[in-house]
């Protein structure tokens, strides 16, 4: 996907996990430092829908809340992702 941004740029992402079934997806060191380097390649916002049976999801948020750049909201469905999207 970085390869992708770097080809291609764009400055918004929606990631639509919400089929994920696997419950207990979290976001880990690496995912923070990939977002980083998608951060440095133009990646400025990224909606991210979450699995509606995530059990790391309380901490999943906190993590997000954390994260300087680039901008990233979690989000329960695809339609209201691409609505802040736009807005963006």
């Amino acid at each position: 996907m970085l390869t992708s941004l770097q080809e291609c740029p764009c400055s918004k992402i929606l990631n639509d996990n919400s089929n994920i079934i696997h419950p207990t997806m979290q976001l880990s060191a690496r995912s923070l430092e990939w977002l980083a380097h998608m951060h440095a390649a133009g990646l400025r916002h990224l909606a991210w829908v979450m699995p509606q049976k995530l059990h790391s999801r309380r901490t999943t948020e906190g993590v997000v809340l954390e994260i300087e750049a680039p901008t990233v909201c979690t989000f329960d469905d695809v339609a209201t992702a691409y609505m802040w999207l736009q807005r963006q």
